[in-house]
């Protein structure tokens, strides 16, 4: 890591449900949590159908972080940044 970057202590990574069996919360063995959101049905979905469920990914966002809002929210893709926006400001 760069000297110029904070050090971050935790680490999770929030993702729609893509499959039903998923459990709510996996950590990887470096560390990091991947949190499976419900939004939408759980199963595969094509980045063309995704748009319809951003609303219930950031209601779930928003659900997971009402006690504890994160510091920094990255979304990697568009849509993601129209859901954890919204979830990250509370509104």
């Amino acid at each position: 890591m760069p000297s110029w970057a904070p050090e971050i202590s935790v680490c999770e990574l929030y993702t729609r449900r893509d499959a039903p069996g998923l459990p709510d919360q996996v950590t990887t063995p470096r560390g990091y949590r991947v949190v499976h959101v419900d939004a939408g049905p759980a199963k595969q979905v094509s980045k063309d159908e995704l748009l319809q469920y951003m609303g219930d990914f950031a209601v779930g966002l928003r659900r997971l972080w009402q006690d504890r809002r994160p510091e920094v929210v990255h979304a990697h893709f568009w849509m993601s940044g129209l859901a954890s926006a919204p979830a990250a400001h509370g509104s």
